[in-house]
């Protein structure tokens, strides 16, 4: 990858993170005023995400060449080691904000009950969004779309570790277990991961790429504005028109916005380097996105109703916007230098288990598997 697409990538991560914070600084409220735009824009943010994450995906495996017990560790690692953290700030921040007035032993209620266990174990497990079942983790409404990505995750290990008819039959079971919204949105990520392929492969020419920018750029922004009251992606699934039309909606704007990374890619080639401060840069803006999206929504539920004015507010808004990512962002740095310990803990669990521990399964370990073109 391009230094020029991953500073890209990271630009656009950065700015979906903020679209979907500035949305919730508003309580997904169009008329709140300082935020009312980034309401109409939130769930496009999450669907950016969805494709960029398979676009990352498939850059890691087509240039680790991780075997499967490599590439559990690190999904395992990165994901836990920012929603393990996010999810027991929800809890204990909920606790606390749920017992101001009725002292310590509501508190330890709060923070000791079955609901809470319950919570616990779904965010664990990502079991929040299967079939028709959204499950909010307490004020943590962003936590979400893990229930979607992780099991993506899985099932393109079935499909890209495993033979090729036992991996459709996993991929498909797994699919098949979390419900048809979420199998749905599974293409959504699957045309982020043909994106890094086609980018790999793909070799349109300088001018070619231009347009393709200018046009996949202008076409996915008119649509996005035109396109309003669509269904959130967590919504139950169904046929009505809303839900149809959403659906085509949004295939369309992945399908623009993965044209715009093929795009981005190659004009990248006929650019002059960038300076690697920016891009160092602009990498740890991007590193401390996963923790402010996981983070903001407790923080902020905490922190609105300590503040003297109004929860809609230009004031309280302007304060959170600046207070929120200020304390979030250190506390992301400190989780980005820890991965390696996670990675360990990982690893050691996965060997204390015996799972994986003698596994070393590889894209090329059988004639019959199908491998992603690279």
């Amino acid at each position: 990858m391009s230094l020029w697409l991953s500073v890209y990538l990271d630009l656009i991560r950065v700015a979906a993170a903020l679209v979907v914070f500035f949305d919730h600084v508003g309580q997904g409220n169009a008329a709140s005023g300082l935020t009312s735009h980034a309401y109409e824009f939130a769930q496009d943010a999450v669907l950016v995400f969805f494709v960029l994450s398979g676009f990352v995906i498939g850059h890691s495996v087509d240039t680790s060449h991780d075997d499967l017990r490599k590439f559990v560790i690190k999904r395992v690692a990165r994901i836990y080691s920012v929603a393990v953290p996010a999810l027991f700030l929800t809890i204990g921040l909920d606790a606390i904000r749920q017992s101001w007035h009725a002292g310590a032993s509501a508190f330890l209620f709060n923070l000791f009950n079955r609901h809470v266990a319950v919570e616990i174990i779904s965010g664990l497990l990502f079991t929040t969004e299967f079939w028709s079942w959204h499950f909010e983790i307490g004020s943590n409404g962003a936590y979400w779309s893990l229930g979607y990505e992780i099991w993506y995750y899985a099932a393109f290990a079935a499909l890209y570790f495993g033979r090729r008819i036992w991996g459709i039959i996993l991929a498909s079971g797994l699919m098949l277990m979390t419900g048809p919204q979420v199998a749905l949105f599974f293409l959504i990520w699957l045309i982020g991961l043909g994106s890094y392929y086609a980018s790999a492969k793909i070799h349109i020419g300088k001018i070619q790429a231009i347009v393709l920018i200018l046009f996949s750029s202008s076409a996915a922004l008119l649509l996005a504005i035109s396109a309003r009251r669509m269904m959130s992606i967590y919504g139950a699934f169904g046929l009505s028109d809303v839900n149809v039309k959403s659906y085509v909606f949004y295939g369309l704007l992945a399908t623009l916005f993965s044209v715009n990374i093929i795009a981005i890619a190659e004009i990248g080639k006929y650019l002059t380097p960038l300076p690697l401060g920016l891009v160092k840069f602009v990498r740890h803006l991007g590193n401390q996105t996963f923790p402010l999206y996981l983070m903001h929504m407790p923080v902020l539920a905490f922190i609105t109703p300590l503040l003297p004015w109004k929860s809609t507010s230009w004031q309280t808004q302007v304060t959170v916007s600046i207070l929120i990512p200020g304390l979030i962002f250190p506390v992301g740095y400190f989780l980005e230098h820890r991965k390696a310990r996670w990675r360990q803990l990982v690893e050691r669990f996965a060997e204390w288990l015996g799972w994986l521990s003698q596994t070393n399964i590889t894209p090329t370990d059988s004639t019959e598997q199908q491998q992603p073109s690279k």
